[in-house]
């Protein structure tokens, strides 16, 4: 298993925990768009140590898209907090 940052260990458990959460909500468009972008997130932090620049772009648009479904959530505040962390804002 590749060695990871902080920020990308912090990433990897918001992603799971906001995975989890999701399962909690409505499904919507965007909720399952947001859902395939966290499993390939996910899959990306464990199998290369680190999300790429392009997937945290991704992943931040997907959250943004399904916005007031996730903010209610504490793990998508945190989802939010991690990327924004590693994208420098």
């Amino acid at each position: 298993m590749p060695s990871r940052d902080p920020a990308q260990e912090e990433l990897l458990l918001a992603v799971r925990e906001l995975r989890a959460d999701l399962d909690r909500l409505l499904a919507t468009e965007t909720t399952t768009v947001l859902d395939a972008e966290l499993v390939s997130t996910a899959e990306e932090i464990e199998a290369a140590g680190q999300a790429t620049p392009g997937r945290l772009a991704r992943l931040r648009d997907a959250l943004t898209a399904a916005g007031p479904s996730v903010e209610v959530l504490a793990s998508g505040a945190a989802a939010v907090a991690a990327v924004g962390a590693l994208l420098g804002g």
